[in-house]
């Protein structure tokens, strides 16, 4: 019993770090859809820094989950937690297929002079960085894609009582994500509706008049 509780709360890190990942790149890829383009320019500085903000974040944490240093979670400690030996050796396999490590490389890359060193040349020449060492969209999904797949095939390993579809729960939070940013785009923070409950519990606090 021991073992599975430690188990089961190495996978709720481990997922927990992959949806605030996720939750990151959902928002981000849909702030990039044109069609919101008057929102960015009425509040250009706001939009500028979180969408900033997102793509460095997300990406800093996508190839850190790929570290393999055996003192940060990451996608081996999480592995290393595995008890299905045949099941970890074949993911551990699956991680290392020769699609993933194109984006792999460049996001090494660009974390050791980007995202969390700051290259002096690479900042004085951001477009050379681009140039040089491109991250792709699309390889980017495929390796959101792969943790997402490593997520379902391990749930039950260190649960059993586990039945969640991970597929369903990543496309869920996707949906909530693109609502979520949409209502923000649309609306602000501060709707009409929020105004009023906001006016409404001022007006009932012990503190008012």
């Amino acid at each position: 019993m021991p073992i599975l509780l430690m188990n089961s709360n190495h996978f709720k890190e481990f997922n927990g770090l992959i949806r605030q990942l996720t939750n990151q790149f959902f928002v981000w890829e849909y702030l990039q859809n044109p069609k919101n383009n008057h929102a960015y320019k009425m509040r250009d500085n706001f939009w500028r820094t979180v969408i900033f903000s997102l793509f460095d974040d997300f990406l800093l944490l996508l190839i850190n989950v790929f570290d393999k240093d055996n003192k940060v979670l990451s996608i081996y400690t999480f592995l290393a937690k595995l008890q299905d030996n045949e099941k970890k050796q074949i993911l551990l396999k699956e991680i290392e297929d020769e699609k993933y490590k194109n984006i792999l490389k460049q996001l090494t890359i660009w974390r050791g002079n980007y995202l969390a060193h700051k290259n002096l040349y690479f900042i004085l020449n951001p477009q050379e960085l681009e140039e040089e060492f491109p991250v792709k969209h699309a390889e980017v999904k495929n390796l959101i894609n792969l943790l997402i797949k490593i997520i379902q095939e391990t749930n039950q390993s260190f649960n059993p009582l586990n039945v969640t579809n991970y597929f369903e729960y990543y496309e869920e939070a996707k949906n909530h994500c693109i609502k979520d940013t949409q209502f923000v785009i649309d609306h602000g923070l501060n709707t009409p509706a929020y105004k009023k409950l906001m006016q409404k519990m001022d007006s009932t606090s012990p503190n008012a008049g």
